[in-house]
This record gives C-alpha cells, structure tokens and sequence, in this order.
C-alpha cells in the first residue's frame, strides 16, 4: 500500500490577509500539538503583546520562509528572530509587529483550516446507516 501524507502545508502572506509585494510564503505543520493550540489561545486572550511567545509560536509551527527563490529555516527560535531582524532592517520599528502579526494570522487561519476540513470530512463520511438514536419529533 502507498499512501501519501504530507504533515505540512504552503500558506502565503495573501492567505493571512497580510499585504507584501512580493508575497512571502511559509512552510507550516498541519498538526500542531494541544500545547501549542493552549499557548496560542493564551497569547491571543492577553491581546498578542509578549514578542518572546509570538516567536516561540512560530518557532514550534512554522518550518520555512521563503519569498523569490530564496528559503530559509524557520523551526527555531534563533530562525524566526533572523526573520524579525531582517524585517526590521528594511523596515525600522516593524520587525516585532510583523512576527505578531503572522503569528495571530495564522492562528486564525490554522483554525478555520481545521473547522473546513473537519467539515468535508464529515460530509464525506455520511449517514451511519440507522446505527445512532432515532430522533423523535416533539408534539
């Protein structure tokens, strides 16, 4: 049997809503661990302030960047600061905003991408054939 399963998936700066000419593209696991969705929440619910968390988000989803022909690591911590610093570089005073953005852009669309896939599965599943509880309706 050949299956193929590839954990990762291409996002762009476009999919996070985020304009840039040209478009910056990640590389990022599909399947992030309860820790990472627990610290995500938690930073988002205390308004994505703390920069060290925001780049250990990053650090723990994201594998790649690349823009042009260009990629460059992404998966540790002293990667993601090298992409702030080569933000901030070009454009003073914005490299923490840019990584806190990404990261609560992603956030939100990691979990709509969970929420549609969740649902496709589901409809691709469909009925249990008669194996769950009649409903009855109420008079």
């Amino acid at each position: 049997m050949r299956i193929k399963y590839n954990p990762t998936r291409i996002i762009s700066t476009a999919d996070l809503f985020i304009a840039c000419d040209p478009p910056i593209q990640f590389e990022v696991k599909v399947r992030l661990t309860p820790e990472w969705a627990i610290k995500a929440r938690e930073w988002d619910e205390s308004e994505g302030e703390e920069i060290e968390t925001a780049i250990e988000l990053m650090s723990e989803a994201f594998l790649n960047v690349s823009q042009d022909s260009e990629t460059f690591p992404l998966n540790t911590i002293k990667a993601v600061k090298g992409l702030r610093d080569s933000i901030e570089k070009d454009n003073p005073g914005y490299g923490n905003e840019f990584i806190k953005t990404i990261v609560e852009m992603f956030s939100n669309n990691h979990f709509r991408f969970l929420a549609i896939a969740s649902h496709k599965f589901a409809l691709q599943s469909g009925p249990l054939n008669g194996t769950t509880n009649k409903k009855k309706q109420v008079a």
